[in-house]
């Protein structure tokens, strides 16, 4: 049996001591941002599973707008088997974390006392505490009772015998390995810039998410001088890169960094390392000499979404992939507000071997699409 539950949840106040020196004006925020949260009394989602069957599979997207959950189903642990649709290495937890855009697949072998069992769906934010719920209902099962929990309303283990999921520890299965080097590195730093709600991936500029809407990137490369050579990142089909990526520390960034979930567009990446401070190497290689503890090249994980350090000062993480589907993707920060404020950069992989455009999706001088005519 397979189940996919997509979990949504919105709502995020202020909180100035993680959002940097910044002069403020509330009455500028609309109504309904910072407010209008009331209790609800909706129907709780109920998954019926039938213990002949021996196992289900759940999937777990994180549709989230802001929030970090942690999940967990009462009483059941549960095999970790699947990471942003690849297999991994299974690991046998009672509860994970789950970002902005991460997908979860978890077995779950069905032994217990027919009944009812909740899965319990946490805000770890420190700005809201809030929970969600359904049930999972054995086939022919009778009333236990309330069940035992593995977390708590605010998503913290019950007890030192919980076991939440190592998320720096989930290699691919079958194991596959990056290249030993790379062909070239694009340096990129993350941050509030600006203002409070403004976000830069690249260092110095903010991308504009609409500037291309009508013209495409990959209909008109000339269409990339409407977000500039710093935004716009070319790559050669068939190499290697890595990406660097710098929590940095810009003029007035508060000593607070929350952690920010990075997306990868196209293909999937290794993350072969991470440190505290700042990257003073000219390429990984140089890196790897210096502090070879810090790197991972036998069995790195293999995702497409990575989820930096929260910390009281700068960190780093490398991203190593190989350029085989050319085009253009985005590479963002999966916070909504964090994108829509400028938080993202255009990869221009495989530039010199990029498809020819269908005619029939072709631009006029106009700028006009034809895609259906």
């Amino acid at each position: 049996m397979r189940i996919n539950l997509i979990l949504y949840f919105r709502c995020y106040p202020n909180i100035y001591k993680t959002q940097g020196n910044y002069s403020y004006d509330e009455s500028k925020i609309p109504w309904g941002v910072n407010e209008g949260c009331v209790a609800t009394e909706g129907n709780m989602e109920v998954i019926e599973v039938d213990a002949s069957e021996g196992w289900a599979s759940f999937k777990f997207i994180g549709a989230t707008f802001m929030k970090s959950l942690v999940v967990s189903i009462d009483e059941h642990p549960m095999w970790i088997y699947e990471v942003d649709g690849r297999y991994i290495e299974p690991r046998l937890v009672h509860d994970f974390p789950l970002f902005n855009g991460e997908r979860y697949g978890a077995m779950v072998k069905l032994d217990k006392t027919p009944g009812n069992y909740t899965i319990r769906i946490a805000d770890t934010n420190g700005d809201q505490i809030i929970s969600g719920y359904a049930t999972l209902s054995y086939r022919g099962g009778r009333d236990l009772g309330p069940s035992k929990p593995y977390i708590n309303y605010g998503g913290l283990n019950v007890s030192a015998d919980v076991i939440q999921l190592n998320t720096s520890d989930l290699p691919p299965y079958p194991n596959i390995k990056p290249s030993r080097t790379a062909h070239q590195m694009l340096n990129l730093t993350m941050g509030r810039i600006k203002s409070s709600w403004q976000w830069t991936l690249e260092g110095t500029q903010l991308y504009d998410v609409n500037v291309n809407a009508d013209t495409p990137i990959l209909f008109d490369l000339d269409a990339r001088k409407n977000l500039g050579d710093k935004l716009t990142l070319p790559t050669k089909n068939g190499t290697w890169v890595d990406l660097l990526l710098q929590l940095g520390q810009f003029p007035k960034t508060p000593k607070v960094q929350a952690p920010h979930v990075i997306h990868k567009h196209s293909n999937k990446a290794f993350w072969i390392g991470k440190g505290d401070g700042f990257f003073n190497w000219t390429s990984v290689d140089e890196a790897i000499a210096a502090h070879p503890q810090n790197f991972n090249l036998e069995n790195p994980m293999y995702r497409d979404t990575f989820v930096t350090n929260g910390a009281f000062g700068p960190t780093w993480m490398i991203l190593r992939y190989e350029v085989v589907n050319p085009g253009p993707f985005l590479l963002h920060c999966h916070i909504e507000t964090h994108l829509t404020a400028g938080m993202g950069v255009a990869l221009l992989d495989g530039i010199d071997a990029w498809p020819e455009v269908p005619p029939e999706y072709s631009i006029d001088d106009q700028g006009h699409g034809h895609h259906g005519q």
